[in-house]
Parts: structure tokens; C-alpha cells; sequence
């Protein structure tokens, strides 16, 4: 939902719902598990469904020694184990890990861990090249992310994380705007993005499956005056199998997958907030 502050007659409202049942975190459900409160012990486990769990964790979550564990991953015996490694390493976004994927697809026998390998590095690869570059073709605009705050008592720090990185992501595909993160020279007029992680629910169903909702509110500001332009709001529900609460890794993908959704469908048609915003 969008409500661009610039009095009622210019003044629009965008409704927006992203239901998130996607085939890949029912998958998740049923494949993966955590045994612990660290990823980074359950790098370690035994059990590969649990490493493959943390993988996953990593990747969402982002601690700061997520690229390390992960590279180191990328060596598992079990070739599930290192797919999640090279998804989560794009996850992260970190082009620093370029180098080990290439390292390890140079070695890798298992063609499904080279597909991903390969999907990685292009991933990566792209990403450096975008925010290299001095400017956009069609960019009216620059964005850079204020602060994000988790205002509800779950996961604090780490689902912070996961909304910014979501938010990068989405911003980065909005017409007309460029990501920056430094300061800029460019004549083009500078909106800062702060957003906020205002509700999230779990709702036990009576199948025995259950459903996560995130809420999340945005504001945009024009710089240098710092004064509120717009405002943005979202939400989304992430859906999982039966006995999906009993298990903390499905529970910190779908969580993660419902904020990541709701940033999504508060970004999805900013175009509009964000151009009148720049315009003021």
C-alpha cells in the first residue's frame, strides 16, 4: 500500500497481498531441520538435512561469518549440503565469495551442484557490475536505505537483516530509481528509505499446517531536508506443512519468507510514491 503525502487529490492507494505457497518451502518443511540454536554448530551435524537447514539460515539471516562457513561448505560431502551453501552465498550477496565458487565449480562432479555453482556466480557477478556503475540508463532518481528497525519481539537483529537485504533487493528493481550507498555528486534528487518490521503472527491451522504473516511500513524522505514525502505499506503470509511449528528451521524460513514477501508487496508498485516523492 502507498500513500504519497501530497495532499488529497494527489493522494493514491495502492492494496497489495502476496500469499507465499511456493513448492519450495513446502520442500523445506518436509526436508529440512535444525537441531540447534547456531547455524554455525549445525554446520557440523551429522544429519545433513540439518546442515542443509543452516545453510539456509545463514543465508537469510546473515552473521558476519556466514561467507566463511558457507565457502567452507562448498566442500561438503553431501552435494545437497553444498547446493544450499552456493544458494545462501547468493543470498548473501557478497561478491567476495566469487572466488570459491569459481574454486569449487572448477571441481565439482555433480551436475545439479554446478548448475547451482554457475547460477551463483552470475548472480553475484551481476550484482557487482550494477552497483558499479556510475549510473542507470532511465534512473530519475537515487534511493538509499535509511534505517530498518524489527519492532516486534521476534528475532530481533537477525530479521532486521533479513528485511534490509530484502529491501535492497526490491529497490534495486524499481523504474527510474538507483541504489546508492555513498554520497553522490549526481543532479538527480536523493530519497532515503527507512522501514519498519511492524507485525509478525503465527497462526496454527486446523490441518495442523501453519501460516506466517509479516507486516511492514516504510517512509520516504527527500535529502537534504529530511522531510517525509511518503509513506509505503505491506504485507504477506507464508504457508507450511503439517507439523511445520515443531520444526525451528522451517519456522525461520517461512518467517523470513513472509517479511521477505511483505517488503515485496510494499516495494511492488512504488514506482508512483517514489516519483512524486522525487518530484516535491
Amino acid at each position: 500500500m502507498v500513500r504519497a503525502s501530497s495532499g488529497p487529490s494527489g493522494r493514491r492507494l495502492f492494496k497489495l497481498r502476496l500469499l507465499l505457497s511456493t513448492a519450495a518451502t513446502l520442500l523445506a518443511a518436509s526436508l529440512v531441520t535444525v537441531s540447534s540454536a547456531s547455524p554455525a554448530q549445525d554446520m557440523n551435524a551429522d544429519d545433513p538435512r540439518v546442515r542443509i537447514g543452516a545453510a539456509i539460515v545463514l543465508g537469510r539471516t546473515h552473521p558476519p561469518e556466514a561467507r566463511t562457513i558457507l565457502e567452507k561448505a562448498l566442500s561438503d560431502p553431501h552435494p545437497a549440503v553444498r547446493t544450499a551453501a552456493a544458494a545462501s552465498l547468493a543470498t548473501l550477496g557478497d561478491a567476495a565469495a566469487v572466488p570459491a565458487l569459481e574454486k569449487h565449480l572448477a571441481t565439482e562432479g555433480s551436475p545439479g551442484v554446478k548448475a547451482q555453482l554457475e547460477a551463483s556466480l552470475a548472480q553475484l557477478r551481476s550484482g557487482s557490475a550494477g552497483a558499479a556503475a556510475a549510473s542507470a540508463p532511465g534512473a530519475k532518481y537515487l534511493v538509499k536505505l535509511g534505517s530498518m528497525k524489527n519492532l516486534t519481539n521476534v528475532r530481533g537483529e537477525q530479521l532486521t537483516r533479513v528485511m534490509r537485504q530484502s529491501t535492497r533487493e526490491k529497490a534495486q528493481t524499481i523504474p527510474g530509481a538507483m541504489l546508492t550507498d555513498a554520497p553522490s555528486d549526481n543532479k538527480m534528487p536523493v530519497l532515503i528509505l527507512d522501514g519498519s518490521l511492524t507485525k509478525l503472527a503465527q497462526q496454527q491451522k486446523t490441518d495442523g499446517s501453519i501460516a506466517i504473516s509479516a507486516e511492514v511500513e516504510f517512509s520516504v524522505r527527500k535529502s537534504p531536508e529530511h522531510t517525509l514525502k511518503a509513506s509505503l505499506s505491506g504485507a504477506a503470509t507464508s504457508l507450511g506443512a503439517a507439523r511445520s511449528s515443531s520444526n525451528p528451521g522451517v519456522v525461520t524460513s517461512l518467517q523470513d519468507s513472509a517479511v521477505d514477501g511483505a517488503v515485496g508487496s510494499a516495494l511492488k508498485n512504488a514506482e508512483r510514491g517514489f516519483s512524486i516523492a522525487a518530484a516535491k
